[in-house]
């Protein structure tokens, strides 16, 4: 979606376009709505090959850099998407203290052609997200809990 919504209708005109020549905020902020709405993403970013954040959900976020982080440099060195479990994060907007939330933050790797060229392409930045997991994974640990003591009850009962 990105490919077709956000990169080529903006990249006519430069002769080497780059990811920060295609950002047109409320464009982006029309995309985040349309392609999050139910999916509990509350976050979308859009960083460049060195890190920062050039367009975020959060207009706070934007300036900020990824570069530290070891996961995001191996997404723009291989290609390749990384996920991994964020616990106990501040939710956004919140004070100290507040909710606290469980994310999936995942770097997809945003490329030149589209995801269905025949060529790979270069990668012109990356996509970050950032979905809310902390009621699924409750429900998780009670499920396990759940049959944890269900399991123990059997186990005794039998002797």
């Amino acid at each position: 979606m990105f490919h077709h919504n956000v990169w080529s209708p903006r990249q006519f005109g430069y002769s080497q376009p780059t990811l920060a020549s295609v950002i047109d905020p409320p464009l982006l902020d029309d995309f985040f709505q349309r392609t999050t709405f139910g999916l509990n993403i509350i976050g979308l970013s859009l960083l460049d090959r060195d890190g920062t954040v050039l367009w975020s959900n959060d207009p706070a976020a934007v300036g900020q850099t990824a570069s530290d982080e070891k996961s995001f440099a191996n997404v723009v060195r291989q290609g390749t998407y990384w996920a991994g479990l964020l616990k106990d994060q501040p939710a956004p907007g919140a004070n100290l203290g507040d909710g606290r939330l469980d994310l999936i933050r995942t770097y997809y790797p945003l490329r030149d052609v589209p995801p269905d060229a025949a060529r790979e392409g270069g990668i012109v930045g990356v996509l970050e997200m950032r979905q809310d997991v902390t009621s699924e994974l409750a429900t998780a640990r009670r499920d396990t809990l759940i049959f944890a003591v269900i399991g123990a009850f059997a186990v005794t009962a039998r002797f």
